[in-house]
């Protein structure tokens, strides 16, 4: 048996398939579904203030906007959708059973994935050449004003770039701004 009969058998393209983390179907639907039961109880307990609130009642009309996570759900290229009030109950019902059926997988997927947050830059006190002679609050202080987009001068690191060796400006107390 050659080496190539061998080599025929395989396929680099299943690398993508082998390494993908399997989907848990019903962890994916638990949120929204538990979503959808929330806003059914909040909507016949007539609760308009609750928070995270899908619906808004507004005379014989519920205006629903799905989310997950916050964030707006499209449901069929739709992230409003306008009820007639009497039906609303219904019509949360028979979405929970499309969720339980799987019809919405695919959508709940792609909105359960996590939000890309550039994480926050810390600052680079290999770069300070007196970082260690500074006292604890220099140092939270300088890191609060480079976390807010300010070099330890104070001045504006998106205007005048990193000047992470820059004079520490001091902390500025408002008992001084007053005067």
């Amino acid at each position: 048996m050659p080496l190539s009969d061998f080599l025929s058998l395989t396929d680099d393209t299943l690398r993508e398939q082998f390494e993908a983390k399997p989907v848990d179907k019903t962890a994916i639907r638990k949120p929204f579904k538990k979503a959808l039961q929330a806003a059914i109880k909040q909507f016949e307990e007539g609760r308009t203030k609750a928070p995270n609130r899908m619906w808004t009642a507004n005379g014989d009309t519920v205006k629903f906007t799905p989310k997950l996570k916050g964030q707006p759900l499209a449901i069929s290229d739709k992230t409003e959708l306008f009820i007639p009030s009497e039906r609303f109950v219904e019509a949360l019902n028979k979405l929970i059973a499309n969720v339980d059926a799987g019809e919405l997988d695919d959508l709940l997927t792609e909105g359960s994935t996590p939000s890309a947050k550039p994480a926050k830059q810390k600052f680079p006190k290999e770069l300070r050449s007196d970082w260690d002679s500074l006292s604890r609050g220099e140092k939270q202080s300088i890191g609060s004003l480079w976390n807010h987009g300010k070099n330890p001068d104070k001045s504006e690191r998106s205007k005048v770039g990193d000047k992470p060796d820059a004079p520490y400006a001091g902390a500025t107390s408002t008992a001084a701004k007053k005067k």
